[in-house]
C-alpha cells in the first residue's frame, strides 16, 4: 500500500494585500484543470484539506466540485495549520512528519490546498529536497510505501510528479 500527499497551491488571485481574497476566474479554472489532470492520472484524493483563507478554501471547493461532477464525492475539511506562514513561523510549527502520524488511517491519499511557502517547507521536511517553485494551481505529489501514516512519516518520502493546470 502507498500513502500519498498532494500539496496544491491555491488558484490565482487578484494582486492585493487583502488576505481574504478568493481566486479569480482564472484561478478557479486552474483548480479545475489540475483536478482534471489528477483524475486523468488516476489520482482521486480520499480527503481534501485546505487552509482557512478564502483563496485556498475556494480552490479546494472547485476541486471537490470537479470530482463530484465526475461521480466521486470527497469530504473537505479546514485545517488551520495549512494557513500561509513565513519561514520563521513554519520553523516553530509542528513538523509535517509529526502531523502525518495523526492522519486518518482510512485515507490513502490526501490533497492539501495551501500556499507557496508552506508547500516548500513541507516538501523540504519530507523529502530533504527543495521543490521547484509552484505556480498557482500546481499540485505536487509525494508518495511513500506504507500501510499507515506513521510508517510513512518515519521514512523518506519521494517526489513523484507535479501536476499543472
Amino acid at each position: 500500500m502507498t500513502k500519498s500527499i498532494l500539496f496544491m497551491r491555491h488558484g490565482a488571485t487578484e494582486q492585493t494585500t487583502n488576505e481574504n481574497r478568493g481566486p479569480t476566474e482564472e484561478g478557479r479554472g486552474q483548480a479545475q484543470n489540475t483536478a482534471a489532470a489528477l483524475l486523468q492520472d488516476g489520482r482521486t484524493p480520499d480527503l481534501i484539506w485546505h487552509s482557512p483563507l478564502p483563496r485556498a478554501h475556494e480552490t479546494a471547493s472547485c476541486v471537490r466540485n470537479f470530482f463530484a461532477a465526475a461521480g466521486t464525492n470527497i469530504s473537505m475539511e479546514e485545517k488551520p495549520w495549512l494557513t500561509e506562514k513565513t519561514f520563521a513561523e513554519m520553523d516553530a510549527e509542528t513538523p509535517i512528519r509529526t502531523r502525518m502520524a495523526e492522519f486518518p488511517t482510512s485515507a490513502n491519499s490526501i490533497l492539501c490546498v495551501t500556499h507557496q511557502p508552506n508547500i516548500e517547507m513541507y516538501a523540504l521536511d519530507l523529502t530533504t529536497q527543495f521543490p521547484d517553485r509552484m505556480s498557482h494551481g500546481d499540485a505536487l505529489l509525494l508518495e511513500q510505501p506504507g500501510d499507515d501514516w506513521k510508517t510513512a512519516a518515519d521514512q523518506t518520502v519521494q517526489f513523484r510528479k507535479k501536476f499543472s493546470p
